[in-house]
């Protein structure tokens, strides 16, 4: 069975380094990891987005009434700690009089916790475990603060959204 491997980053990781020697092809993200890798059939490919995002959806192009829209994610661990500094963040901003409503993805274990927080502050919002329309959460984003994964980068850099992106 052909094996082909892609490297999201520009280091390329210690596993696609000792697993390209048995690969068929390598894909890479960046030209950097091209110079980094030692395979004969090597291309770069750019990283494969969702389905569904465009740059024709220009940040909160679809907002709709009122308030400036957050989406904040934590990957699909949820990553506890923007679940809980967040809604407390965009509470305070709330209290100095800032128009801002949350698209909340919270992760299984935090959603109903984060839920609460944003119904304590009075906050406009939608929180969600998981989300498949991400090119509509996408289209409403004023801002996206997120963590720094590699899908979640080439994503948010397709859609053209304002960022805050928090590494591992």
């Amino acid at each position: 069975v052909p094996l082909v491997l892609h490297e999201a980053n520009a280091i390329p990781g210690k596993a696609l380094e000792f697993l390209s020697h048995v690969a068929s092809g390598v894909a890479v993200n960046f030209e950097d990891a091209r110079k980094r890798l030692r395979h004969e059939r090597m291309a770069v490919t750019g990283f494969p987005v969702r389905e569904g995002l465009t740059r024709e959806q220009a940040p909160g192009s679809t907002s709709g009434a009122g308030g400036f829209t957050v989406l904040v994610m934590g990957g699909s661990q949820g990553a506890h700690r923007l679940n809980d500094l967040v809604p407390r963040a965009i509470a305070s901003a709330r209290i100095l009089g800032e128009d801002i409503r949350a698209i909340h993805l919270a992760g299984v274990k935090d959603a109903a916790e984060v839920k609460q927080a944003y119904q304590d502050a009075g906050t406009p919002h939608e929180v969600h475990e998981f989300l498949q329309d991400m090119g509509s959460a996408y289209a409403r984003a004023g801002l996206v603060v997120a963590r720094a994964g590699a899908g979640t980068c080439a994503d948010i850099l397709e859609c053209a959204v304002p960022s805050l992106l928090v590494p591992l």
